[in-house]
This record gives structure tokens, C-alpha cells and sequence, in this order.
């Protein structure tokens, strides 16, 4: 008998398993390689669930890439010495961008997006930050969500006289306004405003702690918030008359994530329980829905469950809008307040959302299962489940469609 030919080595190809890149700041990974994993609240869920979908994981920041090479220094977990260790990695099938910007590092993380997308690298979501104004107006063009948005406008805080012209006009349809930077999250830059009298205006909003004041005219409350709000864009709101408990302001959270072939889950809705007069509901007591409604309502088990199934069909809406012009959503967090009649009121949509609610309110088994969903729609973006691909063909042709149209209308006004 001949001598068997040796087999060459087979050689792994970078799509033989999904290869995952998430992308954050740079604190983060120093944090991983110094072994200290609870600065990132979502890691355990997802290496949990990871253990189901078996991706390839690792974390990278902007001192990490070498495009050039198509390679990144990525930050991974070594199961077998159970640390976290780096090594070099392939461009990632589908990056999950975690990574805040600051103005600092604004216009490098914007290259560094566009250079991996030109690479035919996939985004889980389809833009990283979603600017106040911009969601109001695409909520605004579906009479289905409009509705349940409160009275809203935008202008630029510098421009005093302007501000001043406005918030008089708005006083007198409410006493009570927010006005929040455009672009800022985890209740940064929100202001709560209340016109007691004539003469009397107080204000509050959290910066590292609550700050409250009292001024006589609108021209010294601008003042009092030029520091905070200084050269920021601002939109300016009428506030809801929401439910409390005794000086309690409640709001609420809903998640959503698409899961396995593109469908989308809405994984749990936390009521949210905010601190005596604050004006937000950041670092509140948590507790689900259905149990807040029981225990802080008068409403009976079938009255709760049509209020939940009226905000779970707006919740879709508000989310099928937002696609239509953003492109296909792979998780949003939804705040939403209700009112004292029980009508629900739109707050804002969080394209990066923390969770943080979501994770101290309900058990693990249902947080396991939002990171396994994660993990499957990673997949199917990274293999392209036929589901998927359709949605995507009829999304590539719809903004087509909608683009030679706009060409139509500019070729017909010249």
C-alpha cells in the first residue's frame, strides 16, 4: 500500500463562526485586562447567553484598530485561565457599538464607524446616537403615534431673545415645561420648569446631584441654566401631569430586541419610581408593570392588561417609525410616562440603551433570554437569515423608490 497523503491543515476562514466586535471606550478594556468586569453592566449577560450561540466575542477600542491590516487587537475572554487576555482578531462580522463620544474624539470614532462599514462590516444598530428633535419630527409624520406626544420645540439656547419669546409662549398654554439638550442621555441636561405665579419661576435638574433654584423672571432662570445648557441645541416640552406616589414622579421603560429571524421582542416594561422632587426618574426603584399597575392603581387585572396591549401596539409603531427612515433597529429602549387619565405619553427612544431598569427588574432567565435574542440577530445579520435578507431588499428598494421621487420633485422645481 502507498504511503497516505498528507492532509494539509484546514484552515479556519473568518465566517466559519460570527465573530462579534463590540466596540467601547477605552477605560473599559484597561478595566478587562485588570480583570474588573462590573463597570459593564450588560458583560455578564451576554457571555451567559453567549454559551448558547457560541460567537466569537471580543472588545475593542480606538487605540485597537489597525484597518489597514484589517485586523483589531481585540480584549476577549480565555476560558481556559479564565482572564481576560488580547490577541489579534479579523475585522469583525457585526460590530455592537457601545462606545461614547466625546468632542474630543467625535470626529476619529466617526472615521473609524465609516471605515467599517465601507468595509462591509455589519452595525447592530443602524446609528449610534438619535438627536431629540430628529425622533420628534419622524414620530410626528405617523397619525398612529402623534397622539401620545407631547407639545414640542427646538432651537438653540444661545439665542436668548428667542428663548425667552418661546418659553413665554409655552408657559401660557402649561405651567409646566422640560427643556433637555439634544443630545444627551442618562438625564443629562434635563430641566424641569414650573411657573408658580407671575412672579416666581423654579427649576431642577440632576447634575451629579439634585440642583433646584427660585428666580422672579425667565430672563435669570435662562441664566441660572446657561452653564448647563450653554451653546446646546434644546428642545423645549410641555411636561406631562404624570401619576406619582405622594411626591414621586413614575415614568416608565420599555426594551425591545429583535431576536432569530428579525422579530422583534418586547422583553419587559419597568415602572420606574424616581426620588422625592426630582425631575427625573434616573436611579429610581424599579418593579415591573403589571405589578405597579396592581399595587398602585385602581384598576382591575382586565383594565391593566388593554393598557398594556394599547402601549405594546404604540411601542411597535413608535418602532416601525423609526426604522423606516434609520434602518433596521436591533434593540431600543423606549421611556414613556402615563398620565393621570391613564393616557400614555411618549418621552424619548434610546438607540444605546443600558438596560439598566430592564436588569433590576425582572428575573435572570428573562434577561438571559434578551441576550440570547441579541446574539441570534447578530447571526442573521452576519449569515443573512432569508427573512432578514427580504426585509432588507424591500427596505434597499422603498429608500430608492424614495430617492429618485425626491430627485423627480427637484427636477420638476427647476
Amino acid at each position: 500500500m502507498g504511503s497516505k497523503r498528507k492532509r494539509k491543515p484546514v484552515k479556519l476562514r473568518s465566517d466559519s463562526s460570527t465573530l462579534l466586535g463590540i466596540f467601547v471606550n477605552q477605560k473599559h478594556i484597561e478595566r478587562l485586562l485588570n480583570q474588573v468586569e462590573y463597570t459593564i453592566p450588560y458583560l455578564k449577560g451576554l457571555m451567559d447567553a453567549n454559551k448558547v450561540t457560541q460567537h466569537t466575542i471580543y472588545f475593542f477600542s480606538i487605540k485597537d484598530m489597525h484597518l489597514s491590516e484589517k485586523k483589531i487587537r481585540g480584549t476577549y475572554y480565555n476560558e481556559k485561565e479564565k482572564t481576560w487576555k488580547k490577541k489579534s482578531f479579523p475585522l469583525p462580522n457585526v460590530v455592537y457599538d457601545r462606545y461614547i463620544t466625546s468632542q474630543t474624539d467625535r470626529r476619529k470614532v466617526l472615521s473609524i464607524r465609516q471605515q467599517l462599514k465601507k468595509a462591509e462590516v455589519k452595525f447592530f444598530n443602524p446609528t449610534a446616537i438619535l438627536y431629540k428633535w430628529k425622533e420628534q419630527k419622524l414620530l410626528e409624520k405617523n397619525p398612529l403615534v402623534k397622539p401620545y406626544l407631547p407639545r414640542t420645540t427646538f432651537m438653540a439656547f444661545n439665542k436668548k431673545v428667542k428663548l425667552k419669546k418661546t418659553l413665554i409662549q409655552m408657559f401660557a398654554h402649561s405651567p409646566s415645561l422640560y427643556m433637555k439638550g439634544d443630545h444627551s442621555s442618562r438625564g443629562a441636561q434635563v430641566v424641569y420648569m414650573n411657573k408658580i405665579s407671575k412672579h416666581a419661576y423654579v427649576y431642577s435638574y440632576n447634575n451629579t446631584k439634585l440642583v433646584a433654584g427660585k428666580t422672579k423672571t425667565i430672563d435669570d432662570m435662562i441664566k441660572a441654566l446657561t452653564p448647563l445648557l450653554q451653546n446646546k441645541n434644546v428642545v423645549i416640552q410641555h411636561a406631562i401631569d404624570v401619576i406619582k406616589i405622594k411626591k414621586q414622579r413614575i415614568d416608565f421603560r420599555a426594551e425591545l430586541i429583535r431576536g432569530y429571524d428579525g422579530s422583534v421582542h418586547i422583553m419587559g416594561i419597568s415602572a420606574r419610581i424616581g426620588r422625592v422632587r426630582s425631575p427625573i426618574t434616573i436611579k429610581s426603584t424599579t418593579m415591573p408593570f403589571g405589578a405597579f399597575m396592581s399595587k398602585y392603581t385602581s384598576l382591575n387585572e382586565e383594565q391593566i392588561q388593554q393598557l398594556r396591549q394599547k402601549i405594546e401596539k404604540t411601542l411597535i409603531q413608535i418602532h416601525k417609525t423609526l426604522e423606516a427612515d434609520l434602518g433596521r433597529i436591533g434593540e431600543v429602549g423606549i421611556d414613556f410616562a402615563l398620565d393621570k387619565k391613564y393616557k400614555p405619553w411618549h418621552i424619548e427612544s434610546n438607540i444605546r440603551t443600558l438596560r439598566v431598569s430592564f436588569l433590576k427588574t425582572f428575573e435572570s432567565h428573562r434577561t438571559q433570554q434578551y441576550f440570547v435574542h441579541l446574539l441570534q440577530y447578530v447571526e442573521d445579520l452576519h449569515r443573512g437569515s432569508p427573512v432578514v435578507q427580504r426585509k432588507n431588499r424591500r427596505q434597499i428598494i422603498k429608500n430608492k423608490r424614495k430617492k429618485n421621487n425626491a430627485h423627480h420633485v427637484s427636477d420638476n422645481v427647476r
